[in-house]
């Protein structure tokens, strides 16, 4: 590998591995627990750093592979992030105005004839 792709390699995985643990810190402080784990572990393993660490405990293993297992927790963790309050909060808003509409239809007043002279229409 030439030392150009080296240097775009290492400054991408620097840049995935900051970004995913940001993302995890503040998936944490919103109070998602194990997404945030997750996060966290897959942003340490973009790491440069921590890759080495692995590589030098585990020769068998290659820097690919440890990417790979970071998507993977990365992906995992994407399934426990919760929704968003603010979709919660305009499909609340929607069932409200669905059940309301529905109540209006079904609550019409009937409405007696008026008596002209003395007499109904009807008469």
């Amino acid at each position: 590998m030439s030392n150009l792709q080296s240097k775009v390699l290492s400054v991408s995985e620097w840049f995935f591995g900051v970004v995913f643990i940001l993302g995890a810190l503040i998936s944490l402080l919103e109070g998602s627990l194990l997404s945030g784990v997750l996060m966290l572990i897959a942003g340490s393993l973009f790491l440069p750093h921590v890759k080495r660490l692995i590589l030098d405990k585990e020769p068998r293993l290659s820097r690919g592979k440890i990417t790979a297992a970071g998507c993977i927790f990365l992906a995992v963790s994407a399934f426990f992030i919760p929704p968003d309050d603010k979709t919660k909060d305009d499909d609340n808003k929607a069932e409200a105005l669905t059940s309301d509409s529905a109540a209006t239809e079904t609550d019409l007043e009937v409405v007696e004839p008026e008596m002209l002279g003395g007499k109904t229409k009807g008469d």
